[in-house]
């Protein structure tokens, strides 16, 4: 700036040469690179016993100085998003602070849990740790996809559906990638094709005893609790015939009683009567709304007192809101053996799970073929001999139960 060919010579002073000789220096940082909550060691020259770290513009304790030596070392703040951070030290000189170069940390991206750490297609992943970003990914059984970004610390990831997960079952490593590249660790998590749906059965009496009054002193069903655990926990039981299908049933061994009137009590659903109020006795609630006699997110079975012994079939509702079906009626029929009671359950369920009584009924989304010969011994055809048969199981096609079933009913 100053005059073409002139030197302009700006001498310094004793105490301008004292503060340069005297500046705090940052050789290196060590580790340059690593999680929140490091300790980190810094060599350097002209350290003094009051030497701080200034992380980021914001001022930390050294946990140590060894001042002759010219190290010290500090510890990286916890809840820091991943990136670069600028280290520097500060002193106080003798007209003021004084400030070494500035170098840099890399934070990178620290995996401590997955919750759950097991599960089917569709599962919502909570991922904990730190050095997590906005823009961070996850890499699950090596395909990337994106997050939802809670914090720092949090991040979720919702895995692919049963058509889309593209990978088999079993360990799949799970790591965060920040947009710098960085990876966390790996952590496993155990996958499954199949799909858990919860059964909840109730035993149905009327609410008053026509007969003679009082409190569930009328008839019922010819089951108790235990012939209905029968059905769901020993063999054979429904989730053998659903089992090669990847479906697994979840039951629930403390079988709950129903109260509700008499007339329902005794053969349901009426059938002079529209959906909705037969839903309404069934989804009756307290004057808290929660659920007297039904468990949402579970198929409910309902054991009813028969009015003809040779009843052998159960209805199922589906809820108009979503197309699934919610509850399964089925009526008292004592006549009937183990592996009987197992086809008809396992037969209602099939309805809850959207199939028809006919393979080739073009409605259904589950099926779209016409019947074969192996259909003959079909588990949902609405003829009882046809399928009563103890060997008989479901013959379908897998993928299509997979993709159908789980949409309404997967990991609940």
């Amino acid at each position: 700036g100053g005059q073409a060919g002139v030197f302009t010579l700006q001498p310094i002073t004793q105490s301008d040469w004292n503060a340069v000789f005297n500046q705090p220096w940052i050789i290196r940082v060590e580790p340059a690179v690593g999680q929140t909550g490091q300790t980190v060691r810094v060599v350097g020259r002209n350290l003094t016993d009051d030497t701080i770290v200034l992380f980021d513009g914001g001022a930390l304790t050294p946990t140590t100085r060894d001042v002759g030596a010219g190290t010290l070392e500090f510890v990286v703040p916890t809840g820091l998003a991943g990136g670069l951070y600028s280290v520097v030290l500060r002193l106080l000189g003798t007209t003021g602070f004084v400030y070494s170069n500035t170098v840099s940390y890399r934070v990178t991206p620290h995996l401590a849990s997955l919750t759950p750490d097991n599960g089917v297609p569709g599962t919502t992943i909570t991922l904990q740790g730190a050095g997590f970003t906005p823009t961070s990914q996850v890499r699950f059984a090596g395909t990337t996809y994106p997050v939802t970004f809670d914090n720092n610390q949090q991040l979720r990831l919702v895995l692919p559906d049963h058509e889309n997960i593209a990978t088999d079952s079993g360990p799949k490593q799970v790591q965060v990638v920040n947009p710098d590249g960085r990876q966390s660790e790996e952590l496993t998590f155990d996958l499954t094709l199949d799909i858990v749906v919860r059964v909840k059965a109730w035993l149905v009496f009327p609410d008053i005893w026509v007969g003679g009054g009082g409190l569930f002193g009328g008839p019922g069903p010819g089951r108790d609790a235990g012939d209905v655990q029968e059905i769901f926990m020993n063999a054979p039981m429904p989730s053998q015939v659903w089992a090669g299908h990847h479906i697994v049933l979840q039951f629930d061994p403390a079988v709950g009683i129903a109260s509700v009137p008499a007339d329902w009590a005794s053969s349901w659903p009426i059938d002079d009567v529209d959906f909705a109020e037969n839903q309404a006795v069934i989804k009756a609630t307290d004057a808290a709304g929660n659920f007297l006699h039904f468990e949402d997110g579970a198929i409910n079975f309902y054991f009813v007192d028969d009015i003809d012994d040779w009843t052998t079939h159960a209805y199922t509702y589906r809820g108009a809101e979503d197309r699934r079906q919610e509850f399964v009626i089925f009526e008292d029929t004592p006549l009937l053996t183990d592996w009987e009671e197992a086809h008809v359950a396992a037969h209602e369920l099939g309805h809850d799970f959207g199939l028809p009584h006919v393979c080739g009924d073009e409605s259904d989304v589950t099926f779209g073929r016409d019947c074969i010969s192996a259909d003959d011994d079909f588990l949902m055809h609405p003829t009882t001999n046809m399928f009563m048969d103890e060997g008989n199981t479901l013959t379908l096609e897998e993928a299509r139960i997979a993709r159908r079933v789980a949409r309404p009913w997967h990991n609940l």
